[in-house]
């Protein structure tokens, strides 16, 4: 299947503040994950993407107590490259871009050679902004040639951030080629797919990371988009409180799910997710603003629902008045005489 362009604008209300950043570029999606099934291990990654329908890693405790063992057992082994990696991709978690390159580059001194900590150092690069130097390594580790599907879905991102859409959908499919199950680069595709409009083909790559992770909170969120986009507002709610029963305060999940309840007819439930969306701190100003203008839009849709039914009422009291007082004024039968027979014919 070839990648349709479509020169609409893609942003739809019940799109806002969610997918990738694309005026700059295709940020992975995360922290999402990547499932080994041969191994039965599951690997974080981040890129921060504050679109993400996920916590904030940089925020988690568990992350932070993750970095301290790690760092304590480097103490004592300081020439232990497997920790200097898993530490540095924890860094890479956090956004301490600084620390997780100088720890990449410190382990990758003991071998050179090692895979996995170029390909480490390759994303470093890439999330720290430094594309040049990102594909520079990727394409050291095979480029485009590569069966990697974490080094074609960085090739993707890059391709991405230079517009080259074509391009991204190739390196993205590749991937996926040769790593079915790996979710992080589904969702790149999926949400990739879902901007350009591609709606059925997006909602494929979604429904199949939720059969990899069936609680995968961003495949939930942009999958209840796309039935969103296609006006199956019912199920799009029923995806988005799903999300909501994983993260009760997400920002983005409320006004989506207030936008679908809002076309439901929901008013009073839409009006309240808009207020707890709007409560949130540190939203955007251009988010706030259309948080405001979505609660500006329930409230007068519930007063004219209010004014309507205020006149049903009305229109229903004066017809019953009415017929009470016809019922009242009617006069009561008289007895009369009784009518002469019919004249007969004279024979």
């Amino acid at each position: 299947m070839s990648l349709k362009l479509n020169n609409q604008n893609a942003t739809m209300t019940f799109l806002l503040f969610a997918g990738l950043g694309f005026n700059l570029a295709c940020k992975t999606l995360s922290p999402t994950v990547k499932v080994d099934r041969n191994e039965k291990k599951i690997t974080l990654y981040s890129s921060s993407d504050k679109n993400s329908a996920l916590a904030d890693p940089r925020k988690s405790s568990a992350v932070q107590e993750s970095a301290e063992v790690l760092q304590s057992k480097l103490k004592k082994e300081p020439d232990d490259v497997n920790v200097m990696l898993d530490l540095a991709n924890i860094y890479l978690v956090q956004g301490k871009f600084t620390e997780a390159a100088a720890t990449c580059r410190k382990a990758l001194a003991y071998n050179l050679k090692n895979t996995n900590g170029r390909k480490l150092l390759g994303r470093i690069e890439l999330e720290s902004g430094n594309t040049e130097k990102a594909e520079i390594i990727f394409n050291g580790l095979g480029g485009a040639t590569s069966k990697d599907a974490d080094i074609l879905n960085s090739l993707g991102i890059i391709a991405l951030r230079r517009k080259q859409i074509p391009l991204a959908y190739e390196h993205f499919n590749r991937g996926i080629k040769a790593s079915p199950d790996n979710v992080e680069i589904r969702m790149n595709l999926g949400t990739l797919y879902l901007h350009y409009r591609q709606i059925q083909p997006a909602s494929i790559q979604f429904e199949r990371v939720l059969q990899i992770i069936p609680d995968h909170a961003d495949a939930m969120l942009h999958l209840g988009i796309a039935k969103a986009t296609r006006g199956d507002f019912q199920n799009a709610s029923e995806m988005y409180k799903k999300v909501l029963a994983i993260q009760d305060s997400n920002p983005i999940v409320r006004f989506n799910l207030a936008v679908a309840q809002k076309e439901l007819g929901n008013l009073e439930n839409a009006l309240d997710n808009v207020k707890d969306f709007l409560k949130q701190k540190d939203l955007a100003q251009e988010k706030f603003k259309a948080g405001e203008q979505l609660r500006d839009e329930i409230e007068n849709a519930i007063e004219k629902r209010r004014r309507e039914e205020e006149e049903k009422n009305k229109k229903k009291e004066e017809v019953q008045t009415l017929s009470a007082k016809t019922l009242r004024k009617e006069p009561e039968a008289k007895p009369g005489k009784p009518a002469p027979p019919p004249p007969q014919d004279k024979k």
